[in-house]
């Protein structure tokens, strides 16, 4: 199993559930450090997979992920 790619998958099961979460929240549920939580939610980002929620430092999922739904 890729690990990366299996917390990836973790991270966005945890925004579809939680909705909104910290980088920290995220590093908490997902047992890693903060800065390995900060790099999975910037990947997603660049794949619009997750957006920031405005006037926060929290994340949801993005629009691709509705798009992808569609298919």
């Amino acid at each position: 199993m890729l690990k990366s790619l299996d917390r990836g998958l973790k991270a966005l099961d945890i925004l579809a559930t939680k909705e909104n979460v910290t980088i920290t929240e995220l590093a908490e549920l997902l047992e890693v450090d903060k800065s390995t939580a900060s790099r999975i939610i910037e990947t997603l980002k660049q794949h619009d997979m997750v957006q920031n929620v405005a006037n926060t430092k929290k994340y949801r999922m993005g629009f691709r992920i509705l798009h992808l739904g569609e298919q």
